[in-house]
């Protein structure tokens, strides 16, 4: 997985225990010998916006917070009124042009040091 920042990641998900985990490795090298064979080259990394890091993760292991911290962390709540106290759903929002999120008239600007 990657972000928009260029950060990139091998993710683990093990729903094989209780509660499920999510581990993050910077190189492969990291990734636990036993697994390591499952890993794709990092060059094969899938860009994921924020809400898709929320719905990939919280479909795999029934929770996305320390996936969306990793990647985009403090990624803000939406400023839309009806959807205040909602995380913001970044490229899946109808009002960001393009997918681009960052350009959201309800993305809040002050979130990333743009004020």
């Amino acid at each position: 997985m990657k972000n928009d920042k260029g950060t990139s990641a091998y993710v683990v998900f093990n729903k094989g225990v209780t509660p499920a985990t999510v581990s993050f490795y910077k190189t492969i090298e990291n990734i636990p010998k036993d697994i390591r064979h499952y890993a794709q080259s990092k060059e094969d990394a899938k860009f994921l916006g924020p809400d898709a890091v929320r719905i990939i993760s919280n479909f795999e292991i029934g929770r996305f917070k320390e996936a969306l911290d990793f990647f985009y962390p403090g990624h803000p709540n939406c400023t839309l009124p009806e959807y205040a106290d909602r995380l913001c759903i970044a490229e899946s929002c109808r009002y960001a042009p393009n997918e681009n999120w960052y350009e959201c008239p309800y993305y809040p600007k002050y979130e990333t040091g743009e004020v």
